[in-house]
């Protein structure tokens, strides 16, 4: 049996943390690839791998990718984001403080879309 303790807890939880961060997380996995594979991507500077991969990316407004592969020329994809929809749901617990987790961590955002697919032109000698 629950007690008030315990169930203050739980009230207080749910007012207290964001909802987007707690169902969704503060990362979201992305699929990368290219023609011609093997291509090195970077975010904002920083290889994270390899084309073909997926890999969690943390989620946050102005992320850049860059494409590279020798011989070809680089690509680079401003990463867009949208609001994610999970974060609705500090207005139906009245989660003020919620709100401020959620964009505090960046779960707020959502990649879109969650699949990066690039060709690559080869450089001209």
């Amino acid at each position: 049996m629950f007690s008030y303790k315990t169930a203050l807890t739980f009230l207080s939880a749910a007012l207290l943390a964001g909802c987007a961060t707690i169902f969704d997380g503060d990362t979201q996995i992305l699929t990368f690839d290219s023609v011609p594979s093997g291509a090195e991507v970077q975010l904002n500077g920083v290889t994270i791998g390899k084309t073909p991969f997926s890999t969690a990316v943390k989620r946050a407004k102005g992320n850049v990718l860059v494409f590279k592969k020798e011989g070809h020329e680089d690509r680079m994809i401003p990463m867009a984001t949208t609001m994610n929809m999970t974060f609705l749901g500090n207005l139906v617990t009245g989660g003020a403080f919620g709100t401020t987790t959620d964009a505090a961590t960046g779960a707020i955002n959502k990649y879109e879309p969650g699949q990066y697919m690039v060709t690559l032109v080869k450089k001209e000698m």
